[in-house]
């Protein structure tokens, strides 16, 4: 669970210590789940199109939390 969550906590890290507009980290922590599901469904022994959609699936849960961030907002 810990190193599911590294990349994205670099990521923020990294955006606030280099002052990064907040719609250029959504982007870049979209595609970091797009990937990071896309390699866990290949390394689940998936294949590609099973894989992708896996990704895809992983992205469209981080637009959602975006979405009920704003919302909450």
């Amino acid at each position: 669970m810990i190193a599911a969550t590294l990349p994205t906590l670099v990521v923020l890290l990294w955006a606030g210590f280099w002052e990064w507009p907040f719609t250029e980290v959504e982007y870049a922590i979209l595609a970091i789940l797009f990937g990071w599901g896309t390699a866990a469904g290949r390394a689940g022994g998936r294949d590609w199109p099973a894989s992708l959609r896996t990704g895809v699936l992983d992205s469209l849960m981080g637009v959602t939390v975006i979405v009920a961030n704003v919302l909450i907002k």
